[in-house]
């Protein structure tokens, strides 16, 4: 059943929203959710990372690239 109620990330996603259209800021996102990994722009000038979460446990190495960032995950050693 879907959540009834306030969004708890409405205001989240209005900042980030107008934080990306800001074309002399590189925004990236790093947040764990479904416990896939997953590296996309879901809007223009936003740069997201979705990490998984246990027991799937790697680390990512990113860098800041020309115009914008180079993300790649690494396995544990």
């Amino acid at each position: 059943e879907p959540r009834a109620g306030a969004d708890g990330f409405d205001a989240l996603r209005a900042w980030l929203r107008n934080a990306a259209q800001d074309v002399s800021l590189r925004l990236l996102l790093v947040h764990g959710d479904t416990h896939f990994y997953r590296n996309d722009m879901p809007m223009p000038g936003l740069h997201r990372i979705e990490v998984p979460g246990s027991p799937q446990l790697r680390w990512l190495r990113a860098s800041v690239v020309p115009g914008g960032f180079h993300v790649e995950p690494a396995a544990l050693p």
